[in-house]
């Protein structure tokens, strides 16, 4: 069974996800350019992890395009909940189109533009147990992207707020 929720995702009651909103600044552009290169991104997702019993947390792996990252038993021992956290290079994702979003010579828009599901993480948790049973629980969730403009004094597009 899957529910959703927005920004939550649960796949049956084993391995829950709670998307959490990232943010980036991004250079102002002609507005003869319609779209917009993304900068490398800092993204992190919420997981909530209740093997079923008789079993533990053997691995959870994370991805977002070709960035991965694996969690092993050591790391997930005790624990009902991660904070997993992946950098994906900028090349990893596709440009962004917001026409009417970080124009130049357009005044500086303080609340930035939310893009509710810029990458998608799809995470896999496997269960295991000593008597050889073992399961596999997947599920994905849009990960949110808040942009805002450099203003013409800034100077590191990287930057996070």
């Amino acid at each position: 069974m899957l529910s959703i929720t927005p920004g939550i995702v649960a796949a049956d009651t084993v391995l829950t996800l709670q998307a959490i909103e990232a943010t980036a600044q991004i250079e102002s552009r002609n507005e003869d350019r319609p779209h917009t290169r993304l900068p490398t991104l800092e993204l992190s997702l919420r997981a909530s992890i209740a093997c079923p019993a008789d079993t533990k947390a053997e691995s959870l792996t994370v991805s977002v395009s070709d960035t991965h990252r694996r969690y092993g038993a050591e790391e997930l021992a005790n624990t009902i909940s991660l904070e997993a956290f992946l950098r994906v290079p900028a090349d990893q994702l596709a440009p962004i189109s917001a026409p009417d979003f970080c124009i130049d010579d357009a005044p500086i828009d303080e609340f930035g533009l939310l893009l509710p599901g810029v990458a998608t993480a799809q995470v896999s948790l496997h269960c295991h147990s000593e008597t050889e049973r073992s399961s596999v629980h997947f599920a994905s969730v849009a990960l949110p992207l808040r942009l805002y403009c450099l203003a013409d004094g800034d100077q590191d597009s990287s930057t996070v707020r």
